[in-house]
């Protein structure tokens, strides 16, 4: 987005440039929490439109929170207390409030959430198959995905876009670069499950998902 000459706010509980001597740099980096209604309105204040990509693979309730740290591209560890439904709905939720408060009350404020192919497995009998056979904790996370999607998609004054990608990766994250060679090639061969689920989306880089939700 900055290389389009977008002003852009980034809010996370670190605040930091995580490419420093990059474009990232024309960034204003913010530190805080999505719970922070007060801090939301006064940055929704000054923005147009909204990407929300908050998210993780492991909470606190999965008993496996920790290894978020191997997980997370940002090698963060959830809060304590953090759920799925606390870091993937509610915050949503409170982003939406946030846009609507900062609404001139002409067009739809656009609002991106960045969610997971997987939250469609719900839409066939295939997809809902896997994902009963999934761990608890993993039916969770997509459940909540599916909520946040659901309560922005019923927020008026809202043009939300919903951007699905399964895995992600870049060069700096060694647990899931071995997918890559299996999940990719197999995803080209376009393997489909029951009802004509696709059974392995291709995995994307980190910066194509970003490049695509500001295109």
């Amino acid at each position: 987005a900055v290389t389009r000459g977008w002003a852009v706010t980034s809010l996370s509980r670190r605040g930091v440039n995580p490419e420093p001597g990059s474009s990232l740099d024309a960034v204003k980096w913010v530190a805080g929490d999505m719970s922070d209604a007060v801090l939301l309105t006064q940055l929704a204040a000054d923005a147009d439109a909204f990407v929300h990509s908050v998210g993780l693979l492991l909470d606190t309730e999965s008993g496996l929170g920790g290894a978020n740290f191997i997980t997370s591209g940002s090698r963060s560890v959830p809060a304590e207390g953090a759920t799925y439904d606390t870091v993937m709905r509610d915050s949503a939720a409170a982003l939406a409030a946030a846009a609507q408060s900062g609404a001139t009350g002409g067009a739809e404020t656009p609002l991106v959430y960045v969610s997971a192919a997987e939250a469609a497995w719900s839409e066939s009998d295939g997809g809902r198959k896997l994902e009963a056979a999934l761990p608890e904790f993993l039916g969770r996370y997509l459940s909540a995905k599916r909520e946040a999607e659901a309560l922005l998609q019923d927020t008026s004054g809202l043009r939300v876009v919903l951007a699905r990608p399964s895995l992600m990766y870049d060069w700096s994250k060694l647990d899931v670069l071995p997918l890559l060679p299996i999940v990719n090639p197999a995803s080209a061969l376009g393997l489909r499950y029951g009802g004509g689920l696709e059974l392995l989306s291709k995995m994307l880089r980190v910066h194509v998902v970003g490049a695509a939700v500001v295109a």
